[in-house]
């Protein structure tokens, strides 16, 4: 017999015990038979009428062994035989007992009429099962002339590789199982979902867009409440607790104050330029008007008196020492205290002590420790303040506190103390008009006072004449105070009028440097003067021409840098002409003539741009102010 492949529904699974078998196939019939024989007889057709299921008698040729069979089909034409004979194939169907086969021959009687001859058997169907993969055989369930049933093992197949095809099989289901989940989660993103509630503030994608993972598709801002966040200095943190109010301004929502409450105060602190702050964050509950982004102003109350005095700084007269001077009705109080001075009609001067409002504003130049004479180690520190009047005071303060130079800090002095505070940056921005009036929309006061500050405590006093038609953004601005009526009266600057450098003209530049040993020496003119510099710690970018330098708080030298020069066409005692763009010349603007090799020191008036090749040298540091013309070289044409 032939192997052939079962139907799958009938494959046995023994894959996991290394095994597979082969099933014999199943009879037609419900009833376990071995073999279901079928003979075809021929019968006379005038014989009677023979129906479907009639009872049939088969006689085996030979041993002439009678079978009880059935008729199971009787043909509808008539067959011509020997002798002009008319007769029909009847097919009746037998039990095999167990000996017949497809050779053997036989006669048939139905209801008492016998068959016109003889006819051979053959089987009711007929199988054969392959087999569907290669092994070795390892057990055989059934023997030749044996009866089977559907779905009973035939052979039993082992082989080396099996067990890995059936783990592979098994691990190629898992991985397409996993694939279909992945698939599934996938299919959860096409669906992206606000993660909060509030208002779309922008979008970046339209419908029929093509939109990459990762990209920002809108911006949901929460709106209920606004929080902001506020450096403390490392000086002043440890005034400031959570729950304390916080009073707000902004410029963009004029005349409203935003009251706010400190929510957390951060123990990480950020260190720049020596100076250590403190995160700081305030949440705003009621924001009408405020909105995200703006620049806003923030105050901390640290403490509040609701039984004291005051007077509006605007009604107050700066004057001398600790004192100033207050204008009050004739008919108050203490107009009898009144002093000689010339006030408006119904109104009076008196002397009163100046508080919080006439605090000095600064930058610290240099900070020291000193050693009192009983030989404790600092038990003192002296600290210089650079004032925004430009003058430099000397204070003795708590040793225990740390005064950096170039921090930004409050001077009081009461009743014999100093308190000395770190002063919170406070920024702004916008252009000078050309009448140095005001600062975009706020006006500058009569007699405003402007500090420009650079690193490591460099400082000067300036004239607000300075910044006219000068556009300042709010890293340009360290701080501004204002003053009753809202104008500025104190202005600290960061480096912006270039005022902070020494201008000079480089005339050489002798470099014997070897390896890793710096060896430069510098020769430069300031003011007409021949200064000398040999470093032997840093080499710096400069070449022949104009230079800018900047100078530590003990004179020594920080650093140089170059300037950037171009040919003048055109000059004037206060402005010049270059490439039809006009330039602001500087005050102490120096002017060389340089002839034969040498320089010398002339004036502005003295030369011209018929006469002289004249390359102007202007300083670009990074400030606002650097295309002023600080150096002027002249060369006659004629060389």
């Amino acid at each position: 017999m032939t192997l052939v492949k079962p139907a799958p529904d009938a494959q046995v699974r023994e894959e996991k015990q290394n095994k597979r078998t082969w099933p014999f196939p199943h009879p037609k019939h419900g009833k376990r038979w071995l073999i279901l024989g079928v003979i075809a007889l021929l019968f006379l057709a005038f014989a009677g009428k023979f129906l479907l299921g009639q009872a049939a008698q088969v006689t085996l040729d030979g041993s002439f062994e009678t079978l009880n069979g059935t008729v199971r089909s009787i043909s509808g034409s008539k067959v011509v035989g020997t002798g002009n004979t008319v007769t029909r194939e009847v097919t009746i169907a037998v039990q095999n007992p167990g000996g017949l086969s497809a050779s053997q021959v036989a006669a048939a009687s139905i209801n008492g009429l016998g068959s016109a001859g003889n006819g051979t058997f053959t089987y009711q169907s007929e199988s054969t099962v392959t087999a569907s993969a290669s092994g070795t055989a390892t057990a055989i369930h059934a023997a030749e002339g044996s009866t089977v049933s559907k779905g009973q093992a035939l052979v039993t197949l082992g082989g080396d590789d099996l067990e890995d095809k059936i783990q592979n099989a098994a691990d190629s289901l898992r991985n397409a199982e996993l694939s279909m989940e992945n698939t599934q989660k996938q299919l959860e993103n096409y669906t992206i979902t606000f993660p909060i509630s509030g208002t779309v503030i922008d979008k970046e994608y339209k419908a029929g867009d093509t939109v990459e993972s990762g990209k920002t598709l809108c911006t949901i801002y929460d709106l209920s409440y606004l929080e902001m966040t506020l450096n403390i200095d490392e000086l002043d943190i440890s005034t400031v607790e959570v729950g304390q109010a916080v009073q707000i301004t902004a410029e963009a929502v004029e005349s409203k104050t935003f009251t706010g409450v400190v929510t957390k105060v951060s123990v990480a602190g950020n260190t720049s330029g020596g100076i250590t702050s403190y995160p700081v964050t305030v949440r705003i509950g009621e924001s009408d008007g405020l909105l995200p982004g703006m620049n806003v102003d923030a105050e901390i109350v640290l403490e509040e008196a609701s039984d004291a005095l005051a007077i509006p700084s605007s009604a107050v007269t700066r004057g001398g020492g600790n004192t100033s001077l207050a204008l009050i009705t004739q008919d108050s109080p203490s107009a009898e205290n009144a002093v000689k001075q010339e006030a408006p009609e119904g109104y009076v001067y008196v002397q009163v002590e100046t508080g919080v409002s006439d605090d000095s504003y600064g930058m610290v130049e240099s900070s020291e420790k000193v050693v009192t004479e009983d030989g404790d180690a600092a038990v003192q520190t002296n600290v210089t303040v650079i004032c925004t009047d430009g003058t430099a005071k000397t204070f003795t303060v708590d040793k225990a506190v740390d005064y950096k130079a170039g921090r930004l800090v409050t001077v009081k002095v009461s009743e014999g103390s100093v308190t000395i505070k770190a002063l919170t940056e406070k920024h702004t921005s916008g252009k000078v008009d050309s009448a140095a009036t005001k600062l975009g929309s706020l006006s500058f006061a009569e007699h405003i006072e402007i500090l420009d500050t650079g690193d490591e405590g460099a400082a000067t006093s300036v004239d607000v004449s300075r910044l006219s038609g000068m556009s300042l953004d709010s890293d340009d601005v360290r701080y501004y105070g204002l003053d009753g009526d809202g104008r500025i009266e104190y202005l600290i600057l960061d480096d912006v009028t270039g005022d902070l450098w020494t201008y000079a003209y480089l005339t050489d530049l002798e470099d014997q440097s070897q390896g890793m040993f710096i060896n430069v020496t510098y020769t430069y003119l300031v003011g007409g003067a021949e200064q000398t510099l040999n470093s032997t710690s840093a080499q710096y970018p400069v070449e022949i021409g104009g230079i800018a330098v900047a100078h530590e708080s003990d004179g020594s030298i920080r650093t140089m840098q170059r300037m950037k020069s171009t040919e003048l066409t055109g000059l004037s005692s206060s402005w010049a002409m270059a490439s039809n763009q006009k330039y602001a010349v500087a005050d102490d603007v120096q002017v060389y003539l340089r002839s034969n090799g040498s320089c010398y020191l002339t004036t502005l008036s003295a030369v011209n741009t018929e006469d002289y090749t004249l390359t102007r040298w202007y300083n670009n540091s990074g400030n606002s102010a650097g295309t002023q013309i600080r150096i002027v070289i002249a060369v006659p044409r004629e060389e």
